[in-house]
């Protein structure tokens, strides 16, 4: 529901870092059959911008490995960064980019 609401309503903003995550969790966490992969990452490149992660301090997260995803939003001015990854939400909030779980946006963005 969330993905279907940032399609409609949303600019998505990727990074090839992003990207290549993705591709593991589907395949090694979710264990998607590689076609399913395949279509879904390419549902992905068709309606998304794609950025160059900006260079940011270390210091700012917790996970020195969520530091692609925080430049990816500094360098696509994302809006907001749907997570549930403890070490990002945790941020709150950086450089104008609200941080929050799918459940929140979800609640804050289904009665646009």
């Amino acid at each position: 529901s969330v993905f279907e609401l940032c399609l409609e309503k949303h600019e998505l903003i990727v990074s090839e870092f992003l990207i290549k995550e993705l591709r593991g969790k589907l395949v090694k966490k979710i264990q998607l059959p590689q076609d399913a992969v395949e279509e879904i990452l390419q549902l992905y490149a068709k309606n998304s911008k794609i950025v160059i992660p900006a260079t940011i301090e270390n210091e700012i997260c917790r996970d020195p490995g969520d530091i692609p995803v925080i430049g990816t939003c500094v360098s696509g001015r994302a809006q907001f960064l749907i997570s549930g990854d403890k070490d990002l939400l945790v941020i709150g909030n950086f450089e104008g980019t609200r941080i929050i779980t799918p459940r929140e946006f979800y609640e804050l963005h289904k009665m646009e």
